[in-house]
């Protein structure tokens, strides 16, 4: 997702999807995907560019900081946070004690400082966005739950906050102020003293109710912090504490951490355990000249390493050191360490292991002298460097280099905005026609076909429900273009006609993209992958879905292919791993 590498599925929530990604020097960071429903509305798309960037400029000790997000598409990545969040360490180890319950309400007042003097209301405050790092709480998911407001999803059920965490005037749909998060605030530190929220559970209209109603039930929290949540959760904002007030109050209660960690020893062991039993990917490696949108080479065993000689030869090497050997095979094969990878060798070898490095290390040496040598002597005195392609018999001294035939301007398409990008491109079986696709600034799509010979516009696909296109193919007979989209739709357009023939819809998906698409040999399959990690087989003749593939732990499918004789379907996507399924009829 944008230079980030996704490695494995983080949970999911009302607005997206979260990833664990990592960018391209390796740093872990959590990326959420917003729903494609929500992908589709303009006016959200507007709000959320509007919150995220107020949300980038939040900078506190106890917030995850948002790193960046998509400009097209809605993402955004934050901070990775190697810890539970609260609901889980609730559940898993009990509720807090009063030493960790104080330390953990200075924490979050101060977060929500941070969050207040962006301009910001969380609007969202929970135990599942709080997260427990070793060197304190950290708060997450601030601010972009309000670009959720006016979307049709908030007439068809999907609740603005959570129920039995959000204040009343917000749960009676009022205009959500800082004061709002002092409430939400209280019921987290009391769901954090009892394992329950304070008022209760069940059914979220019940639950709601009582918010706005009934008294909160505070009796299992310990007496001093039970008296500044009831302030928190007074029904009217105005009675509620400043957040500077509870700062101070939680900070004159609460031990000062350690340098090693924040939370006392019971905790502390309970997090890093937590950790411990966490099984995270690692980064996938870098490679030289890495954007961080392609996936990692694989280092062979084998690798050769580039020993380049010194500019100088260096006086006799001192007899007991080893001083042209890295310290390890790791050392040796670690691309940072750059062209001269000699690290400090070990302080007392043999004498044995010596005259064995001063040998190999005079070889690699030679050999890369005399390499240079002959390469220099074959490089004409203009070269860019690089050794000259071989030459074949028969063939000139000069290889052809590839020329510009020619640029195909789109002229753009009535009724939508102008384009942003190129999309998606693909040639026809018999070459004659490029179909190319555009986003534009409303996120819809359209996509123009190509006479390649002349370089004219044949004719436009106008699809105006469409959020761009992401992966198209023709049909073997080059009769059908199949365009998958942001949407999760896949259409199937007559090329001939210029209209759309069928549209492929997988009920009660909930991807955020057809990703791949790829007709059978004989074309009467389509395979479409999406991000949600299933893959669909479709019969083109009757649109109908045949086959559902799953892909192991769900990983957004980024390929698809058959074989050449139509029997074996090969999968990939962002866990590395590449599958094949034998389909020869298959059963839905």
């Amino acid at each position: 997702m944008g230079r980030y590498r996704l490695a494995a599925r983080l949970g999911s929530g009302g607005m997206g999807r979260v990833y664990l990604g990592f960018s391209p020097a390796g740093r872990a960071v959590a990326v959420k995907v917003i729903r494609p429903e929500l992908a589709r509305d303009h006016g959200f798309i507007r709000r959320f560019r509007r919150e995220v960037a107020a949300a980038r400029m939040v900078n506190g000790l106890y917030t995850a900081t948002v790193v960046d997000a998509g400009a097209d598409a809605p993402w955004l990545a934050t901070a990775f946070v190697p810890g539970p969040s609260l609901a889980d360490a609730v559940e898993m180890h009990g509720p807090l004690a009063e030493d960790p319950l104080w330390r953990l309400a200075a924490g979050l007042a101060e977060a929500l400082v941070a969050v207040h003097a962006c301009g910001l209301v969380h609007r969202d405050l929970k135990p599942a966005n709080v997260l427990l790092a070793a060197d304190g709480p950290r708060v997450i998911d601030f601010g972009i739950s309000l670009a959720l407001e006016g979307t049709a999803l908030t007439g068809t059920g999907l609740t603005v906050g959570t129920p039995g965490f959000m204040s009343p005037e917000q749960a009676d749909g009022e205009r959500a102020g800082p004061a709002s998060d002092v409430f939400s605030l209280g019921s987290v530190l009391a769901y954090a003293a009892t394992g329950t929220g304070p008022f209760g559970g069940g059914q979220p209209a019940s639950v709601i109710y009582r918010v706005v109603h009934a008294e909160p039930e505070l009796a299992g929290v310990p007496g001093q912090l039970r008296d500044l949540i009831a302030r928190c959760l007074a029904k009217d904002p105005a009675q509620r504490p400043a957040l500077a007030e509870l700062m101070d109050s939680a900070a004159q209660q609460a031990p000062a951490g350690s340098v090693m960690s924040f939370w006392p020893p019971g905790l502390s062991e309970f997090i890093a355990s937590y950790l411990a039993d966490l099984a995270v990917p690692a980064a996938p490696p870098a490679v030289a000249g890495d954007s961080g949108g392609k996936p990692p080479a694989r280092r062979e065993a084998t690798e050769a390493v580039a020993l380049h000689p010194p500019q100088q030869p260096g006086p006799p090497t001192a007899p007991g050191r080893d001083a042209g050997l890295p310290a390890s095979p790791a050392a040796l094969a670690s691309p940072a360490a750059g062209p001269l990878a000699t690290a400090s060798p070990p302080t007392r070898p043999s004498r044995r292991r010596a005259r064995r490095g001063a040998v190999v290390t005079a070889a690699l040496l030679c050999a890369a002298g005399i390499t240079a040598t002959v390469l220099a002597s074959q490089l004409s005195p203009g070269s860019t460097g690089h050794p000259p392609r071989r030459r074949h018999p028969g063939t000139s001294r000069t290889a052809p280099r590839p020329r510009l035939v020619r640029t195909l301007t789109d002229p753009g398409a009535r009724g939508f905005t102008p384009a942003t990008h190129v999309s998606a491109v693909a040639f026809s079986p018999d070459g004659k026609t490029l179909a190319a696709s555009y986003d534009t600034e409303e996120f819809a799509g359209y996509t123009d076909l190509w006479r390649t010979a002349t370089g004219r516009l044949a004719g436009t696909l106008d699809d105006r429900r469409s959020f761009g296109v992401l992966a198209m193919q023709f049909s073997p007979d080059g009769k059908t273009l199949a365009t998958g989209d942001y949407g999760a739709f896949t259409d199937l357009w007559d090329t001939a006609a210029r209209h759309r023939r069928a549209t492929l819809t997988a009920p009660g998906t909930g991807s955020s993209g057809v990703t791949a698409v790829a007709f059978s040999p004989d074309g009467r399959t389509l395979a479409t992958g999406d991000s949600d990690g299933q893959t669909y087989l479709w019969d083109t003749a009757t649109g109908r879905r045949t086959v559902r593939l799953t892909e192991p732990g769900s990983a957004p499918v980024t390929a698809v292919a058959f074989s050449p004789d139509g029997r074996t379907l090969a999968t990939g996507g962002f866990n590395l791993s590449t599958y094949l399924w034998d389909v020869p009829g298959g059963a839905s």
